[in-house]
């Protein structure tokens, strides 16, 4: 591999894990929204930050990771690890853990009627 080619696979890479990273941020949101329902301002505003920590996030990365060059290939790095993420495990994570969180309340709220 030439020289030039290693930093680029690197900078894929790294852009693949900053995709993931704000695919779990975002179930983290799906997860809160799934366990204390709220009405539509409070999910627009959620997304209104979490957006604006993506568009931060990823300034960083291309300013730190690419002297804040756009290279396509970094954009679609972070975009295949959104992507497969989302698909091999996001679901499964966000569906699982809330169902969790969901039955340890409702065994924690039997036991506190119970003790009462």
């Amino acid at each position: 591999m030439g020289e030039q080619t290693i930093p680029e696979i690197l900078l894929v890479l790294h852009a693949c894990s900053l995709g993931i990273w704000l695919v779990c941020i975002y179930d983290g949101i799906r997860i809160f929204r799934r366990l204390i329902p709220h009405g539509r301002f409070p999910v627009a505003l959620e997304d209104l930050i979490f957006w604006i920590y993506c568009t931060v996030k990823v300034f960083l990365f291309l300013y730190h990771m690419s002297s804040g060059k756009i290279r396509w290939f970094s954009i679609a790095g972070a975009f295949l690890g959104m992507y497969f993420f989302e698909k091999a495990l996001g679901r499964h994570i966000v569906n699982g853990i809330s169902k969790a969180v969901v039955k340890m309340k409702k065994k924690l709220t039997f036991c506190h009627k119970v003790l009462k």
